[in-house]
């Protein structure tokens, strides 16, 4: 009776000690995955302003003004205009030129 009785104290005290261990490694666990998840939480915030930041309309201007030497709509039609003026009046001066030319090639031809 004593080493069933002595057995069933070891068992107590063994269950005790068991659970008291595990406890410990279960809060270090926990405490490793609550760092765990502010770590990735901060890192997540971070990322999150670097897209706002990435993704901001006058970065993405500045980048394709730059780098990709393009103009937003209102300056392309500034642009075109400013072209086709400046090609009408490079045509208009080639004709004046060449009128100018030739008849100042009658001219000097018939004196």
């Amino acid at each position: 009776m004593s080493f069933i009785l002595l057995a069933l104290i070891l068992l107590v005290g063994y269950s005790y000690v068991w659970q008291r261990v595990r406890t410990l490694q279960l809060a270090k666990e926990h405490a490793a995955q609550k760092q765990l998840v502010q770590s990735l939480t901060e890192r997540c915030e971070s990322l999150r302003y670097e897209v706002e930041q990435l993704a901001s309309m006058s970065r993405i201007e500045t980048i394709a003004r730059q780098r990709l030497d393009l103009m937003t709509s209102n300056e392309a039609t500034l642009a075109g205009s400013r072209r086709s003026w400046k090609s009408q009046h490079d045509i208009n001066t080639q004709h004046q030129d060449r009128s100018s030319s030739g008849s100042g090639e009658s001219s000097g031809g018939g004196i």
